[in-house]
């Protein structure tokens, strides 16, 4: 599982199987706006075939990525469970509806925080640290330990 953002793409990929208001009833989903979100996908995707970009997870994942760039973090080393922001240091959990709560991940971008007895980072992919560099350059700079 590569996080919540694509657990939702694999629901919008069964409605689009179903496209019922029944269907979207049983699982509390919205038809409304899962049919909106078929009519911003179908423009999304001649964007991608106009500019030659793949659509496979990793790919979408680096989309994700470079677009909440400033929302990272990183899981804390002491195998705690909890992770620390990238940008202000900030200890986070994941949100117990996440799908990758009690998962392991190490590196993770996040829509949103949420608090309550603790701040919960909620809507998650997992990400690659190298892709922080790449997709936000003039936001992170990564340097390497050099061994005199």
């Amino acid at each position: 599982m590569e996080g919540d953002h694509l657990s939702l793409l694999n629901v919008y990929n069964a409605f689009v199987k179903e496209k019922s208001a029944k269907w979207c009833r049983d699982r509390f989903l919205n038809f409304k706006a899962l049919s909106r979100a078929i009519s911003i996908r179908n423009q999304l995707a001649r964007y991608l075939k106009r500019f030659d970009v793949p659509i496979a997870s990793e790919a979408i994942r680096k989309c994700l990525a470079s677009g909440f760039f400033a929302q990272a973090a990183r899981a804390e080393q002491d195998g705690s469970g909890y992770f620390r922001s990238v940008r202000d240091n900030v200890r986070l959990a994941i949100h117990p509806d996440s799908v990758l709560f009690n998962r392991n991940p190490q590196w993770v971008v996040f829509h949103e925080v949420v608090e309550t007895n603790q701040a919960y980072m909620r809507d998650l992919t997992v990400i690659e640290p190298d892709w922080l560099a790449e997709l936000a350059p003039h936001f992170y700079e990564f340097q390497t330990e050099h061994k005199r």
